[in-house]
């Protein structure tokens, strides 16, 4: 995983296909109006996968994921309407 170059990433492509990601969903690495993002989910998933993260870690986890999975559903749906 290259985590400094972040041209080709999700949140890059929403924002260009208007999807909005809740600046608490976003990587740290990427910023919303100046804004940093709070999550470090590689961090995140090595110590769910360790059995050190808390509950509410494992649900912003599971918030995060389920948002990329909507939102690549999004960008597919946007994406035939350009055809």
């Amino acid at each position: 995983i290259n985590r400094k170059r972040t041209d080709y990433n999700l949140e890059n492509l929403e924002e260009a296909f208007g999807i909005e990601r809740p600046i608490n969903l976003c990587s740290h690495n990427h910023e919303i109006n100046g804004q940093p993002g709070g999550m470090h989910i590689l961090t995140q998933i090595s110590k769910w996968q360790s059995g050190q993260a808390t509950n509410n870690e494992i649900g912003e986890i599971l918030k995060y994921c389920k948002f990329d999975v909507e939102s690549m559903f999004k960008v597919i749906k946007k994406s035939y309407k350009l055809n």
